[in-house]
């Protein structure tokens, strides 16, 4: 059984920061099989928000420092999260996330990384995309599963149970303050070119916030076959792509 404490710190979190949420689309979210939840990243609230909305625990991957700093540390671990550090750390949480999606759990990813949490970005704006989470959902293995690809390449049915769902977080309202010196951040972890810089991590409080559900990527066997030979770049790039533009789109309607 899926632990449900992230579940109800996360509404907890919400009602106690008096923050507005609505929710477009909820229909697109699958109701069986396996899901990686992908998303924008500008705020702390973020892996809550999409708890609460998706009405479910996500074990989040999360950036080194976040298992570093305390009380932020406390937070993430209570949340469920699981810090990056290293490549060998990487690996690790790929083979552990493997294994969550395997026993139909969700797992979250926020691809743009460190970044826009660092530097403050405005709300419709999406910076590029790692693909850390395109490399999950290829090699976790449903192969039983059969392979029916509709003309857009875009599987659907619910016979392909790993599925990608693009996620974006459209602030309405929110404010910003400083938060933590970004030389501290350094003193925590000091490989992070982000923090070997002045200034201050800002702090992102939404106040109304619009949360939309983009369309499921169904991960095919055939695709998962790519992806083991000489089209794996192809693939990943596609899948990666695919997810930016639509969380884009729908960023550029939540704002509006």
């Amino acid at each position: 059984m899926v632990p449900q404490t992230p579940l109800l710190l996360s509404h907890l979190l919400l009602s106690s920061l008096g923050t507005q949420v609505s929710l477009n689309y909820a229909e697109r979210i699958p109701q069986d099989g396996s899901l990686i939840v992908v998303s924008n990243h500008r705020s702390f609230m973020d892996a809550p928000l999409l708890m609460t909305v998706l009405s479910q625990p996500i074990r989040f991957a999360c950036h080194h420092y976040m298992g570093q700093v305390p009380v932020l540390r406390e937070i993430v671990t209570a949340l469920g999260c699981v810090p990056l550090d290293s490549a060998s750390q990487k690996q690790h949480f790929l083979r552990q996330a493997s294994q969550l999606l395997q026993s139909r759990q969700t797992v979250g990813i926020f691809p743009e990384g460190a970044q826009p949490m660092v530097q403050q970005t405005a709300p419709n704006q999406v910076g590029a995309f790692q693909r850390g989470f395109a490399h999950l959902a290829l090699r976790t293995d449903k192969s039983a599963q059969l392979d029916r690809p509709e003309a857009d390449g875009l599987t659907r049915s619910p016979r392909q149970n790993v599925a990608i769902l693009p996620v974006a977080i459209a602030a309405r309202e929110e404010s910003v303050c400083p938060a933590i010196p970004l030389p501290l951040l350094g003193l925590f972890d000091p490989s992070e070119p982000l923090f070997q810089q002045l200034g201050w991590h800002p702090l992102v409080l939404y106040h109304q916030v619009r949360v939309l559900v983009g369309r499921p990527y169904w991960v095919t066997p055939s695709q998962r076959q790519m992806y083991r030979g000489k089209q794996g770049k192809t693939v990943v790039n596609e899948l990666t792509q695919y997810c930016q533009t639509e969380i884009a789109h729908l960023l550029d309607q939540g704002c509006a």
